[in-house]
């Protein structure tokens, strides 16, 4: 791999810590800064939030950063092309992006020069099964209606569903990463929305079931649901 270093905002190092340490590669140093987020994700790759004074703030914090610490090689790096344009007006840095409109995962690995991780496979009749519905973009969390059927398709099994930070009827609850991370962990199998759950799913190397609303792309799934193909949508109207 080359010599790449990792910028991650430091609202997120919740998230790094719950993580386990033998995850993150040692060539790949990760530094965190304070660009002042309080929202899941930077403002201005967000459609409901953009336009506010914090996008303005937060944009203007990642511009003084790279200002201060440029990069060695000359070179900025983005997840993706989506509101490239938008970054790069509202800091007056450049930067390349890893991702154009296909995968994000093939173009990482790709980009990285790394293979995927294989799962082991487990039997979707696994004892302990996991439902993580909550997602970030309220359309895409998995409806009630759908929730009950996994569960009835899984009724000879132990069947746990986990919202973040709701309590619905038995259900359990989530409140911080380190939380999340643990359910994953204790489960078998993992049903969830294409949001950061089913992705931490994939990092913990948990076979998954991706469930989505109808006419959404396949950009972010992953490469287990995709080789798999243990995804499917629901009608997002609900």
């Amino acid at each position: 791999m080359a010599a790449y270093e990792l910028i991650a905002s430091l609202h997120h190092r919740t998230l790094f810590e719950a993580l386990p340490a033998s995850l993150f590669p040692a060539d790949l140093p990760i530094r965190f800064a304070d660009f002042g987020i309080k929202a899941p994700l930077l403002r201005a790759f967000t459609n409901r939030h953009i336009i506010h004074i914090d996008t303005f703030n937060e944009l203007q914090a990642l511009a003084t950063y790279c200002k201060l610490y440029p990069s060695p090689q000359g070179g900025n790096f983005i997840e993706n092309i989506h509101r490239k344009w938008l970054l790069e007006f509202g800091t007056g840095v450049t930067f390349a992006a890893i991702a154009g409109n296909h995968n994000v995962y093939a173009s990482f690995h790709d980009f990285f020069k790394t293979i995927p991780p294989k799962i082991q496979q487990t039997s979707i009749n696994s004892k302990q099964i996991l439902i993580l519905p909550s997602a970030r973009i309220k359309k895409r969390e998995i409806p009630e209606s759908v929730i009950e059927q996994i569960a009835q398709n899984h009724s000879n099994q132990v069947v746990q569903i986990a919202y973040y930070n709701e309590a619905k009827n038995e259900s359990l609850v989530y409140t911080d990463f380190a939380e999340l991370v643990h359910l994953i962990q204790q489960a078998d199998y993992i049903y969830g929305a294409d949001s950061l759950p089913i992705h931490l799913s994939y990092l913990l190397q948990k076979p998954h079931t991706i469930v989505y609303p109808s006419g959404l792309t396949h950009q972010f799934f992953t490469p287990y649901a995709l080789e798999q193909n243990t995804h499917f949508a629901f009608n997002s109207i609900h």
